[in-house]
């Protein structure tokens, strides 16, 4: 085979490429930097840097973001009001997967709230972030229908620094809350875009409505607007989770039966709870022996139980399973009397 040396040929620049052409970065508004500062544009995302990959044999296997840097910082929050998230709640769409993160519209009010954020405190993208506490998307956790709720858990906006330890961003966000909610609603009202886009709620998808209401509730208690831009759900063969974390305490012989009918081997180890309750979000398994309860200690049955109520529940991302041993008293005396009597009778 003849390979051409196109090296010491000065008149040949490329071989089997694409025609040269220019290119476009887009951006959310006008930038007159983007040819030397392309990485500026609210509307790119460099992938240059180094990478994190880890193997598995299962996405089921998956515990957590394993490319997620944990690091201690310092952050202020924002309570949302329980309507709010009511109403939130009752938008989510689920995905391929049955999690319920589509439409929504807790990431237009973190969206909103990190760009008024970093106006006030004139602060840039990598300085400040914003995120959900764990049980935003979380179903069933409020009495919906009676307007009251009982055990209400509280959710909240964070807004944190960026940096390990934290460089005061929060701490002087914290001073300027009422500032930072008046200047997000005037942001997302005064957008040029009729329904939403994102640059003042993050997505095309969420409603500006909606998430206009959200910012104002943080100030006053007001009615929720009719939505009227419900995102269509394609039809995707996707698993459908009909059981709330909050809930499984209520239904648990109806949730063991339908892991069992499903044929998973976990099934008859949830069983034999006889009882379960909530902890905050802890899931915790009332068991009659101590040797479920040495059981559930062995790493790969821990994660074997964790993955399948992950997989027919909607659970909190930092779910936890604990068990407890409640010895049945007439069920150890009987086996007691039975031994006592079996040696007597040898002896």
């Amino acid at each position: 085979m003849i390979v051409p040396r196109y090296y010491e040929d000065l008149s040949v620049l490329h071989e089997n490429t694409m025609p040269a052409r220019a290119y476009f970065i887009p951006a959310s508004k006008r930038m007159d930097n983007l040819v030397e500062h392309r990485e500026e544009s609210d509307r790119m995302q460099l992938l240059n840097g180094t990478w994190k990959f880890q193997y598995f044999n299962s996405i089921y296997d998956v515990q957590k973001p394993f490319f997620e840097k944990d690091y201690d910082t310092e952050s202020t929050w924002i309570d949302i009001p329980e309507d709010v998230v009511r109403v939130y709640r009752s938008l989510l769409l689920p995905n391929g997967a049955g999690e319920l993160v589509l439409n929504n519209h807790f990431e237009g009010l973190q969206n909103a709230i990190k760009n008024a954020a970093m106006m006030v405190t004139m602060t840039e993208r990598d300085d400040i972030n914003t995120g959900m506490s764990n049980n935003a998307t979380v179903q069933g956790y409020m009495d919906s229908g009676s307007g009251e709720s009982e055990g209400h858990e509280v959710v909240s906006l964070f807004i944190y620094d960026k940096y390990e330890g934290g460089l005061g961003y929060s701490e002087k966000i914290y001073e300027l809350i009422p500032e930072v909610i008046d200047h997000a609603i005037q942001m997302v009202k005064g957008c040029s875009c009729e329904d939403g886009c994102p640059a003042c709620v993050g997505d095309y998808t969420l409603s500006k409505k909606m998430v206009l209401w959200g910012l104002r509730s943080l100030k006053e208690r007001l009615e929720a607007p009719e939505y009227v831009k419900k995102q269509v759900e394609e039809e995707r063969p996707g698993v459908r989770k009909q059981y709330s974390f909050f809930k499984l305490p209520e239904k648990w012989n109806e949730f063991c039966e339908t892991v069992i009918k499903n044929g998973e081997s976990g099934g008859a180890f949830l069983k034999t709870a006889k009882r379960v309750e909530i902890e905050k979000h802890n899931l915790i398994l009332i068991v009659d022996s101590y040797f479920y309860e040495d059981w559930l200690k062995i790493p790969e049955n821990a994660k074997s139980i964790k993955n399948i109520l992950k997989f027919h529940a909607v659970c909190p991302q930092d779910m936890e399973i604990v068990v407890r041993t409640e010895e049945d008293m007439e069920r150890k005396k009987k086996t007691e009397g039975k031994l006592k009597r079996r040696y007597e009778d040898k002896f």
